[in-house]
């Protein structure tokens, strides 16, 4: 436990105000109003900096720590992830971040380069952004890290699509239109890099008419996958919990990773996500998704294909409730390593604590054509500094 409680330390003396990284904003042009509050220790930290190095500096540390029980094979697994990031501001025109994490899954223990990138607004006029770097894919309604979601576990969708690119991205807003689009070249589908081939090539167009309302979609073309004995050969990360491709339950804590593509690689992959999230009312949020992907060869394809629905009701200003399902086909093996269709139901509680500090909890039911049902129960803290 001794590299957990030292990186604790690190994220507690960053003193970060709870503000999520996105590669795809531009650089604040905000300038912070006077204040009678005492400065916190981020802002003594950086005021302590030589000038050159403290403006336009931000810090921002997160924290996460959770514990599921499942009934198959009465198995418990607990996960717990230290995030840090710092981006740096020239000018308003040009930004630079990173944002490492420590992630401890089950005594399993690594680090990671989640994003480092550079952007560079390239016009006042037009506010067209370049991004160059590993950065968070922002492919539907999911947020790629815990801190920033609402739930306590992940859907079947998060694992079915990209959740980092390494390449180039260009953001361009269309006017007060509401409608955002970026166009981005990455290395690959999946969380591994293998650059032996050419580059995917997608585009994603954000409308967002007003608050109520937002949509995405998202088209993905590049490498492919071909099913080959059912063996993954770019697993980007080593399995947490030491399980079989049928450990079940260990399948619910794993999923927050992303793809890990069960195939070899070959052929073109053909991939789309659409998403919508209403807002009838300031405490009640209705989201939709649903995601497609197809790959092989003339003489034979391969694929998948998923849904999501999720409603989030805020109780009091301090509590929330939500409720989820989630289905994907994965009837050739591509995500999940083994040829089923699955389903999962969840209901949990988000409380928030106090700032910066909220406690979760979930009840959820998995069930598929190729595996025996179990339920799962979830705790989780999610905090920032």
């Amino acid at each position: 436990m001794r590299p957990l409680i030292i990186a604790f330390v690190l994220v507690w003396l960053a003193g970060a105000l709870p503000r999520p990284l996105c590669a795809d904003t531009q650089p604040s042009t905000a300038v912070d109003a006077p204040s009678d509050q005492e400065p916190t220790l981020k802002e003594r930290f950086i005021d302590s900096l030589p000038p050159a190095v403290g403006d336009d500096l931000d810090i921002d540390a997160w924290g996460w720590a959770g514990i599921s029980q499942t009934n198959y094979e009465n198995q418990r697994y607990y996960d717990a992830e230290l995030g840090l990031a710092i981006t740096k501001s020239f000018e308003q025109r040009i930004a630079i971040g990173a944002q490492g994490n420590f992630i401890d899954a089950n005594g399993t223990r690594r680090g990671e380069l989640e994003q480092g990138y550079a952007s560079i607004k390239l016009s006042d006029a037009t506010q067209t952004l370049l991004t160059i770097g590993k950065f968070n894919a922002n492919i539907g309604t999911e947020q790629r890290d815990f801190w920033n979601r609402t739930t306590a576990t992940t859907s079947l969708l998060f694992a079915a699509k990209p959740q980092d690119l390494l390449g180039v991205m260009i953001t361009q807003p269309i006017g007060d239109s509401g409608l955002r689009v970026r166009a981005f070249l990455s290395e690959g589908f999946e969380s591994a890099y293998d650059f032996n081939q050419s580059p995917s090539a997608g585009v994603t167009a954000q409308y967002t008419p007003n608050r109520k309302l937002e949509f995405a979609a998202t088209g993905w073309v590049g490498p492919g996958f071909v099913g080959y004995e059912g063996r993954h050969i770019q697993q980007p990360f080593s399995r947490a919990y030491g399980g079989s491709d049928g450990d079940v339950g260990a399948s619910v804590v794993e999923n927050w990773e992303g793809p890990s593509l069960y195939a070899e690689r070959g052929a073109t992959l053909l991939f789309a996500d659409g998403s919508c999230i209403i807002r009838p009312t300031s405490d009640l949020t209705l989201t939709g998704e649903c995601l497609v992907g197809t790959t092989g060869t003339d003489d034979d394809r391969f694929g998948w294909a998923g849904f999501l629905l999720m409603a989030n009701y805020d109780l009091t200003d301090q509590l929330h409730v939500y409720g989820r399902w989630s289905y994907l086909n994965d009837s050739d093996m591509l995500i999940t390593g083994a040829e089923q269709r699955c389903q999962e139901l969840s209901i949990g509680a988000g409380y928030r604590v106090f700032d910066g500090w909220e406690l979760r909890g979930e009840y959820r039911h998995d069930f598929s054509n190729a595996t025996p049902d179990f339920d799962t129960v979830s705790a989780d803290l999610t905090f920032t500094y």
